[in-house]
């Protein structure tokens, strides 16, 4: 009686596609689940959503979209080169966006825009982040890290008021080369460290045009972040401030600002200024 026997090749071809299948199952459910996610987003804004492809590792453990791009009826745009989750899907350990750009216009015709080369989320509370507002709805991490970002708007912007005088500055522009914040909550952010900071603008009150550098901003314990009038901080040190403008030249080593008196250590020193 003869014996089957299935050739070598054959056997090799026939385990490596159960591999295949094996892992494209979970896979496949991953990049259906960051697709879902990403349109969800957007699907209460009249506009479109492409996505020139969606993802995940053959072994998984990382969930990637590609060339994302939305542009509403009223002319903004989101476009992200790269927005990957890696880890566990629905609990990942880091979510990353490369390439990030944002541009909203207003009515009145003025025009902002947001732009990242690289921001990192480290153990964030969801796997979809909205690139127009990241620590919008109440995100929770460990840790987020922004590279080389950049906002300007065009046109007039008020910054807020004292007393009954509005604060205004025309065409705004602020580049920060690296932003890292740790525990982000709801309402708090535990520290948080900009570098390389510099700003212009013109028609800012009396001061005029003008621009500024910062070498570092370090803030410590802010919380009561929904509200601007009550949003507060234990610690905040600025180093490095250039002022520039038309009716101000000014330059400050260090300013150090710590409102926590529960020590008796609280206070404000200025260094060289």
């Amino acid at each position: 009686m003869e014996r089957g026997f299935m050739p070598r090749k054959r056997a090799r071809a026939v385990v490596l596609g159960a591999l295949l299948l094996a892992c494209a199952g979970p896979a496949l459910a991953d990049a259906e689940k960051l697709e879902a996610g990403l349109r969800a987003l957007f699907a209460d804004q009249p506009g479109e959503l492409t996505i020139g492809d969606i993802s995940e590792s053959m072994l998984g453990g990382e969930a990637r979209a590609e060339d994302l791009e939305y542009v509403s009826d009223r002319g903004g745009r989101v476009h992200v080169d790269r927005y990957v989750v890696e880890g566990d899907y629905d609990d990942p350990d880091r979510v990353v966006l490369e390439g990030l750009s944002v541009t909203e216009e207003k009515e009145d015709g003025q025009a902002g825009t947001i732009t990242a080369r690289r921001l990192v989320v480290v153990e964030p509370s969801r796997p979809v982040l909205s690139p127009r507002g990241v620590l919008a709805d109440g995100l929770e991490a460990a840790e987020l890290t922004a590279e080389r970002l950049v906002i300007e708007r065009s046109g007039r912007t008020v910054l807020g008021t004292a007393g009954e005088r509005a604060r205004s500055v025309t065409n705004p522009r602020l580049t920060v080369e690296r932003l890292h914040a740790r525990d982000l909550a709801q309402d708090t952010i535990g520290s948080l460290e900009a570098t390389d900071i510099a700003g212009s603008g013109e028609s800012f009150g009396e001061i005029g045009d003008g621009k500024f550098t910062l070498g570092i901003l370090n803030i410590e314990g802010l919380r009561d972040l929904k509200s601007q009038t009550e949003a507060r901080a234990d610690r905040m040190e600025l180093k490095n401030l250039n002022i520039e403008a038309q009716r101000l030249a000014a330059t400050l080593d260090r300013l150090l600002v710590e409102s926590d008196m529960s020590d008796g250590a609280g206070g404000l020193w200025l260094e060289s200024l």
